[in-house]
């Protein structure tokens, strides 16, 4: 990010933090202290301006009565751009006689309207909401399953609308531990406290007691740690962040590599502001207790091998929670990276953490990529500013990314990437197993293509039908297929024009039933068959049928090489080796009802690229499948290796993955998920890649 940019963007921050009433608190992140009824209207209106409060902890400091406030208008306006993305909590505390009454459709009201994130440890009394879809305490959720309203409570309150849960109206995010009219078991609900903290940054839960039948709020919080750190001796030069299990009731650290020859310092810090400190070495598997007003907290370390550690540090102890709400959110900060021995191999500064995926977006698990101030060489990976970390959408193994790019290495494709499995921490708290590689751009060791102003200028394309920003500098075909400008990054109009042309003369001959255009081009003439015909057949391989969009294309410029775009490796693989209905079937052209894939099926029409296709399998891809296969092989670090090494080599890794996202799907159960695809596949492919009839509709 450039220098100006950061300056605005703190400018942009200095404001919010002015108009916003934010007191610094701890190392919690921020906190907005609401005294009274006026102060709560106040926050409504910031929220429904703009302010999404990501990273406050938004806290009730006594009861409100709310008698005689007519005009007050839901916190995050249903069907409006601005929700509430902190945690509202309410320590126990009531609001009395609220009442908002709206009409029409779209009257879908409460204490907040949409939702965005966390409402606890409230009590919502004597209320009157009259509307569409309404709840006392929201209406819905901003997007399905991101908000939260935990430990509450509801008592007297009327909710007159054609949809209503009381609590939430047609609410689609989490509501647990609630009780309306004090009808629940205390001891249930006491029981489930530990793990709603841990849900909420451990803000600390108040505790449920029976008053005259009924299960009541009570003032008084819980014990449970406010934070927990463990400081690491001579590796990560911050400190660790446990996660919580809450079927076992542990806090485990999941270590980074070469960590058990080591020592630490393990601190639990409570909420009256004592602390707990002790020393700590890391036999593997030993368990350690801390004692607390008669309640035992028990830790366990995990521990990982062969696999270097990624710590991306923020400086703002809810970034990560930022960073997670939109992948147009960026902070800097600082990344540190430990080899597989658990050696500090680099530390440096961070233009910017940024989120980064389509579909991929959507988990609970998040993709990354980060960009250094200086290129470096990291891990190996080549030295670059931009570098990407991939959470395993739809495989959660990663292990398909590992196979198919190890093959590309294999085969000798064309700038095929480096890239290697990585444990990723965010602010010092573990985020499972990820996949870091080159990010697909243009540059010296990337894509190293001439970029100038002129149409003579090496270009890098996205083939992009499905998601597509208007934003991006892109461009629409005859045959209706979308091409996103990678580089040069900026491109003037005429670029635009001349690369339109130049996709239009390609595809109308390859549409063609000759493969020539109107202006006498042969298909064959604007693109490189063999990386076209290796690229295909890679995904007939592979049963990966995401192809309308995350293909990359370049061209060089004029004078720097043939001229001709070529197809690079294969990015999106996260279908692979998964469809296993079509293992003994066609891919490519059984997906001829989806319009977004006819460009694979038109090359399927043309003899000389179906003899290009044969001759690759025979030739390239066959030599090294059968290495992939053969125990023989062992480990190849430049190239496949034996399949059944992945799964042994990264056990524990896979394993530490496992118990944050709670995957079935290990590295081992991929492994030979993989192999039985193939050991299938190829024996089909073998016998119908040269009948004719395999390549027609």
């Amino acid at each position: 990010m450039k220098r100006t940019h950061i300056i605005l963007a703190a400018i942009a921050v200095l404001i919010i933090l002015a108009c916003c009433k934010l007191l610094p608190v701890s190392e919690n992140g921020d906190v907005l202290l609401i005294d009274s009824p006026a102060d709560l209207t106040e926050f409504a209106r910031n929220v429904n301006r703009g302010t999404d409060y990501a990273g406050v902890h938004v806290i009730l400091t006594g009861d409100l009565d709310m008698e005689g406030i007519t005009d007050f208008v839901p916190i995050g306006v249903y069907g409006g751009e601005h929700y509430f993305h902190g945690v509202f909590d309410g320590q126990g505390h009531t609001i009395r006689n609220l009442s908002i009454v709206q009409e029409g459709e779209d009257a879908n009201i409460g204490l907040f309207g949409s939702l965005g994130g966390t409402v606890c440890n409230l009590i919502m009394e004597d209320c009157y909401i009259e509307g569409a879809a309404c709840g006392v305490i929201c209406s819905v959720a901003s997007e399905e399953g991101d908000a939260g309203i935990l430990n509450c409570s509801i008592q007297n309150v009327t909710v007159n609308a054609l949809y209503t849960d009381i609590i939430g109206g047609q609410f689609y995010g989490t509501v647990e531990n609630c009780v309306i009219d004090g009808k629940g078991n205390v001891e249930e609900l006491n029981g489930k406290l530990r793990e709603l903290s841990e849900e909420i940054h451990r803000i600390p839960m108040n505790v449920w007691e029976m008053q005259d039948g009924k299960a009541t709020l009570s003032k008084v919080q819980t014990v449970f740690p406010k934070e927990i750190t463990l400081k690491l001796s001579d590796s990560y030069q911050g400190e660790l962040i446990p996660c919580y299990c809450a079927r076992e009731d542990k806090y485990v650290f999941c270590m980074p590599s070469g960590s058990w020859a080591g020592t630490g310092k393990l601190t639990v810090t409570f909420p009256d502001g004592t602390k707990e400190e002790r020393e700590v070495a890391f036999p593997e598997g030993e368990e350690l207790c801390v004692e607390k007003e008669g309640l035992i907290y028990t830790f366990r370390f995990l521990g990982s091998e062969h696999t270097p550690a990624v710590f991306l540090d923020t400086h703002a102890a809810w970034g990560r929670d930022y960073l997670e709400l939109s992948k147009e959110n960026f902070l800097p900060g600082i990344v540190q990276i430990l080899d597989e021995n658990g050696k500090l191999s680099y530390i440096g500064n961070l233009e910017q953490i940024k989120g980064r995926g389509n579909d991929s977006w959507k988990e609970e698990k998040k993709g990354f990529g980060f960009k250094l101030t200086e290129a470096q060489n990291l891990l190996g990976l080549g030295a670059a500013k931009d570098f990407v970390l991939l959470p395993g959408y739809r495989d959660a193994s990663l292990l398909s990314y590992q196979v198919v790019w190890d093959l590309c290495r294999e085969m000798d494709w064309e700038y095929a990437p480096e890239s290697c499995f990585v444990q990723l921490y965010i602010n010092g708290e573990y985020r499972g197993l990820y996949f870091m590689t080159e990010k697909m751009e243009a540059g010296e060791l990337r894509i190293p293509i001439k970029e100038t102003r002129k149409p003579e200028s090496g270009y890098l394309f996205e083939l992009d039908n499905v998601d597509c920003a208007d934003d991006e500098i892109h461009f629409e075909t005859d045959q209706g297929n979308t091409y996103i400008i990678k580089a040069p990054v900026i491109a003037t109009k005429e670029q635009v024009d001349c690369c339109r042309e130049l996709w239009n003369d390609f595809e109308n001959a390859l549409y063609s039933e000759d493969g020539y255009n109107e202006k006498g081009g042969y298909y064959a003439d604007y693109v490189d068959l063999d990386s076209l015909a290796s690229l295909w057949m890679f995904y007939e391989l592979n049963g990966e049928y995401s192809v309308a969009s995350s293909v990359f294309f370049y061209k060089d410029a004029e004078g720097e090489g043939d001229g001709k775009l070529h197809a690079l490796y294969p990015w999106d693989v996260e279908h692979s080796f998964v469809n296993m209905g079509m293992v003994t079937d066609r891919m490519l052209l059984n997906t001829a009802g989806d319009s977004s894939n006819k460009l694979w099926i038109a090359m399927a029409s043309h003899e000389d690229f179906t003899e290009k296709v044969r001759e690759k399998w025979e030739k390239m891809f066959l030599p090294a499948l059968q290495k992939l296969l053969d125990e023989e092989t062992g480990v190849n670090p430049r190239g496949v290796s034996s399949i059944s090494y992945y799964g042994e080599y990264f056990s524990e890794a896979s394993a530490m993955n496992e118990f944050l996202w709670g995957e079935e799907q290990s590295l081992s159960l991929k492994g030979e998920q993989i192999r039985y695809w193939l050991e299938t596949r190829i024996p089909y492919l073998n016998e119908n890649l040269g009948k004719k009839e395999f390549f027609r509709e």
